[in-house]
């Protein structure tokens, strides 16, 4: 097959990371960089001329230490201004040589398969990776744990097979009532498993004030029955717990990785848990009862067009529970009243002001529709949204109290040219 074949044995599969080849080989990486130019729409192409002249300019100053398409897409944005991405997508089109060939091999070095997606290579041959960590004796995994195990927990651990390094990663795996500490094949699977299992050993140490939680959360008669008609009382409870739990362990550290730092993370959490708890029933009152008093509003105006009740019903899902990563931001919840009672402001004086609410939702919707589109974006390549997009959203709410209720003032001056140009910063960036 033509181009650049990557080998290498099927157990180290799971470690193999697609950014180490996208830079290829010296050779190859300017007529990579020359096809993606040419797949470019061609507004954007013309302004990078003389492409020889552009290709050498970006090999000069790339840090290929980082991600291909980031890096490109950066560069391209700051020649030309535009907001094109190169993704994945875009580089599957390129011709066949210019993409690795990834082979994995078994222990006598034969070929097992190949192919130029890693990612299903991986995805096909997870399970036969994973039998052979399980085979390997690390000597660190512990079952049905309750607390700290006796020793750290590293990040990394190898040993021995066949002659050959076999790199594993632990983590704390939570199961129902207790974890358990595996190895595992994949680096940032075990990141992601070893935050929850953290968690699980806190709401362990935690068992007594969650049980109480669980059972009826403070005021939950006050803000629970209003908001039964939007989400169900069970759903609101298990929501609740979620992010008092997620909020006790923001401590501003990593990830206990020692006995030491987990016990510092369960002081911590101790004393953390009842700001939170009380933080929270007193958002979720405030918030329950301007949700009451827009469905009164929302009743009473019988005037409001098929756009404006989407455009509505949008900004309410946003703002009323269940509250869920990536999108929601704890210390955000203190400002939703004040979001709320703009929206309810908007709703009754709707009928004098409806030719400036269609002028000014029209600018809105703009930038909140471009907004969507690059987070499901992200979701859609199982990427992280960046936080600047998540703060975003909240300066799109201020922006609502700035053209629908300007008498409940916003946090900061804000505008609508002020939020363009917030939105083509971010898009340089």
């Amino acid at each position: 097959m033509d181009g650049l074949t990557a080998s290498f044995p099927y157990h180290g599969l799971s470690q193999v990371k697609q950014e180490s080849f996208d830079w290829l080989v010296p050779g190859m990486i300017r007529e990579k960089v020359l096809n993606v130019f040419k797949l470019l729409p061609k507004p954007v192409r013309n302004q990078l001329t003389p492409l020889p002249k552009t290709i050498t300019e970006f090999l000069v100053q790339a840090d290929t230490t980082k991600n291909f398409n980031n890096e490109l897409t950066q560069f391209i944005r700051e020649k030309t201004k535009s907001t094109l991405r190169v993704d994945a997508n875009l580089v599957k089109n390129l011709p066949t040589h210019l993409r690795v060939n990834f082979m994995i091999t078994d222990d006598e070095g034969v070929e097992i398969d190949s192919s130029k997606e890693l990612s299903e290579l991986q995805t096909e041959h997870k399970e036969r990776v994973t039998e052979v960590i399980e085979e390997v004796a690390f000597d660190i995994e512990k079952e049905d744990l309750t607390f700290w195990p006796e020793h750290d927990v590293p990040e990394k651990v190898s040993a021995e097979r066949h002659g050959e390094e076999i790199v594993g990663y632990p983590a704390l795996i939570p199961n129902e009532m207790n974890v358990d500490l595996k190895v595992l094949d994949n680096e940032m699977e075990a990141r992601s498993l070893h935050q929850l299992g953290v968690r699980m050993l806190l709401t362990l140490q935690l068992k007594d004030r969650i049980k109480i939680l669980k059972k009826t959360p403070p005021q939950f008669d006050r803000y629970g029955l209003s908001l039964k008609t939007y989400i169900e009382t069970d759903a609101l409870k298990e929501n609740f717990i979620e992010i008092v739990l997620n909020e006790s362990m923001n401590w501003g550290e990593p990830v206990p990785r020692t006995k030491v730092n987990f016990e510092k993370l369960v002081t911590f959490a101790k004393k953390r848990i009842g700001e939170v708890i009380i933080e929270l029933s007193n958002s979720l009152t405030s918030i329950a009862e301007s949700y009451h008093a827009i469905t009164l509003a929302l009743k009473k105006q019988k005037h409001l067009t098929v756009i404006v009740r989407e455009d509505i019903d949008e900004q309410l899902e946003l703002l009323l529970p269940a509250y869920e990563k990536p999108l929601f931001v704890y210390d955000q919840i203190k400002h939703f009243p004040r979001y709320l009672a703009a929206l309810k402001i908007r709703i009754e004086k709707y009928t004098q002001r409806q030719d400036k609410d269609a002028e000014s939702l029209k600018g809105l919707r703009r930038l909140q529709d471009k907004w969507i589109e690059k987070v499901v974006d992200f979701v859609e390549n199982d990427e992280e949204v960046p936080d600047m997009y998540v703060e975003f959203q909240y300066a799109l709410q201020e922006l609502r109290v700035s053209l629908f209720a300007q008498e409940l003032k916003t946090r900061y001056p804000i505008s609508l040219k002020r939020v363009e140009k917030q939105w083509h910063e971010m898009m340089l960036k």
